[in-house]
């Protein structure tokens, strides 16, 4: 059975220049719901940017944002990736002396 589907956004769901999901999506969405299963938007994009483009279903469903870094699921963040700060630093440092 499925529980789950997890769908791209930027050229899966959103093609060409489009800057808004068409809104049949939406239903399509709730009719899963529905039937047990839940939607999850992956993307490279900020999670308040996706919150903004699935606004009318935003609590309803789960995101993969930042290229995978930051899971939500219910409204909380169950992953959360970061870079070390003295590695961050370190790369900062490597990139300085480049010309």
């Amino acid at each position: 059975m499925i529980q789950y589907i997890a769908s791209d956004v930027d050229g899966t769901l959103l093609h060409g220049h489009a800057t808004s999901l068409k809104p049949e999506l939406f239903d399509i969405i709730r009719q899963l719901k529905e039937h047990g299963i839940h939607f999850i938007a992956a993307s490279g994009r900020q999670y308040k940017n996706l919150q903004r483009l699935f606004a009318p279903v935003k609590n309803d469903i789960s995101y993969v944002a930042e290229n995978g870094s930051m899971c939500v699921h219910d409204g909380k963040i169950v992953s959360l990736g970061h870079i070390d700060t003295d590695f961050s630093l370190f790369i900062s440092k490597l990139l300085q002396k480049q010309p």
